[in-house]
């Protein structure tokens, strides 16, 4: 991390291994040794917290166009705001994750949207990060129209508004949607994301209890319920998880394998 005069440049860094040793000091050398560096990674620590957080946003958040601070369970939504903070004025961040980050809320979710005014957010990953709302992610996706890819899958608090709002103001950009081990979500949500979101590529809905087959025994009734018409369905659908989904049936799980045939490679 700390090279020597003679090393390339590092533009991505992965501090997973060495959060005890992140303070102050540390963060500006990485700054100041290596110019093109882009990419932070730190996950899976319990140790990291809010204060290291801010040293390292002060020495190079600004320049950050990749956070993933995946199962780092010790941070509170003060360590986002720190991040985004940084990025205030020219924004750069395009992906962040914060998957299994348990302390997070709807306030993780304001401070990134606050980046979407004049920034570009495409990726967000906030997989079971149970505290968060309908209110904080329909919050997020109002401001933030370039997201590509979401994954809410585990947030348990999120219902079918949440879930229909990535169709409603997502669709013409959206290719992946991870909405697995959502208790609340039901046809009507997933139907808005299938119905209203024409890229689509990865839909990632495992064990939703809330999906069934609608009561649909038709080709016409899946169509309907789960809004496959409306833009040619899922056309461009690549990979499709429904593993779980105990209300589904082979029934319709054979018309989406043969409505999806053309481009669907995965069904699981």
């Amino acid at each position: 991390l700390i090279r020597r005069n003679s090393e390339e440049p590092l533009a991505h860094v992965d501090l997973s291994r060495w959060t005890a040793f992140v303070d102050e000091e540390t963060a500006r050398l990485i700054a100041s040794q290596n110019p093109v560096f882009r990419a932070l990674t730190i996950t899976r620590s319990a140790q990291l917290v809010d204060v290291q957080c801010g040293m390292m946003a002060q020495a190079f958040g600004h320049r950050l166009r990749q956070l993933d601070l995946s199962g780092c369970t010790s941070i509170t939504d003060n360590a986002i705001k720190h991040f985004a903070l940084a990025q205030q004025g020219a924004p750069a961040l395009r992906d962040v994750s914060l998957s299994n980050c348990a302390n997070l809320t709807d306030k993780s979710l304001r401070s990134l949207a606050s980046l979407c005014a004049t920034g570009k957010l495409e990726r967000v990953a906030v997989a079971e990060c149970a505290n968060m709302t309908d209110h904080g992610v329909i919050g997020l996706v109002q401001l933030c129209r370039a997201i590509t890819s979401i994954d809410v899958s585990g947030c348990v608090l999120l219902s079918d508004r949440a879930v229909a709002s990535f169709g409603d103001l997502l669709g013409g950009v959206l290719v992946d949607v991870g909405v697995s081990r959502l208790p609340k979500l039901t046809d009507a949500g997933l139907g808005k994301v299938f119905s209203r979101s024409r890229r689509l590529r990865r839909v990632c809905a495992r064990e939703c209890a809330g999906v069934t087959d609608a009561g649909g025994r038709s080709g016409a009734g899946v169509e309907v319920a789960w809004g496959f018409k409306t833009h040619g369905g899922c056309a461009r659908m690549e990979h499709l998880e429904l593993t779980g989904s105990a209300h589904l049936t082979e029934f319709t799980l054979s018309w989406i394998v043969n409505a999806c045939s053309a481009e669907l490679k995965t069904l699981v």
